[in-house]
């Protein structure tokens, strides 16, 4: 008993001691740069504007930090609501594509997809789906290497419905076997710099099993990255 309430605080602290790592480098530049806009040390509107664009950025980012901790705060709790029905995945895939498509472009990747005619509807919230769905996007798009595609593809499988998000990982492969941990990051320069905690994909796995699914991660011949998540046909 005493073993598992240290192992509980423990995790406790490194959490704590996370959030405020990740926090603090945000957090600095918003001072830095917010009293260099008001002590009159900027002489130039070129140095103005700049200081401007940081500080909109980093407040940005603090602000994607404070969504995630909430999101989990509220899956740990069991707070989050679900209000599970039939939802034609074909269309919500295609919204997903059109939504990421300008983040796509703009990391000079392409986006493909395989989603064939007469998919199967599936059982889940489409809010939490799309929470998901997004998350997987993202995550694809800020790692892919430039000039590289992203891949989403799906089939009925029986009583479920797989949706493969697909990418090429480039120098820094992630571990399958951790990549749904807490603050885990393959390239740390790259997740920092899109903003984030590092919660996104084990926000998203405990979202997928609260709608009796699954979320996977598996290596395709060392270089491309796959996420599957599987999700049960509605009835």
């Amino acid at each position: 008993m005493a073993e598992a309430v240290e192992r509980a605080r423990s995790t406790q602290r490194e959490f704590l001691a996370n959030v405020s790592h990740e926090l603090k480098t945000p957090l600095t530049s918003l001072i830095g740069f917010s009293q260099a806009l008001t002590d009159g040390s900027l002489k130039t509107d070129d140095e103005k504007t700049r200081a401007a664009t940081i500080v909109h950025e980093e407040s940005e980012r603090v602000l994607r930090m404070s969504q995630e901790l909430l999101d989990l705060a509220r899956v740990e709790a069991g707070t989050v609501s679900f209000h599970t029905t039939a939802v034609d995945l074909a269309a919500q895939l295609r919204q997903e594509l059109d939504i990421v498509r300008p983040r796509a472009a703009a990391a000079g990747l392409s986006l493909e997809a395989d989603i064939p005619a007469g998919l199967p509807p599936v059982a889940a919230d489409p809010e939490r789906l799309h929470q998901v769905l997004d998350n997987l996007l993202d995550n694809a798009v800020k790692y892919a290497p430039r000039g590289s595609s992203v891949r989403i593809s799906a089939s009925s499988n029986g009583a479920s419905v797989d949706t493969v998000v697909a990418n090429a990982t480039g120098d820094h492969r992630p571990d399958p076997e951790r990549i749904f941990e807490r603050f885990y990051r393959a390239d740390a320069s790259r997740s920092a710099a899109a903003g984030g905690v590092g919660l996104g994909l084990a926000i998203s796995r405990e979202l997928v099993a609260a709608m009796k699914g699954t979320l996977r991660a598996e290596l395709d011949g060392g270089s491309t990255l796959l996420m599957r998540l599987t999700l049960p046909k509605s009835t």
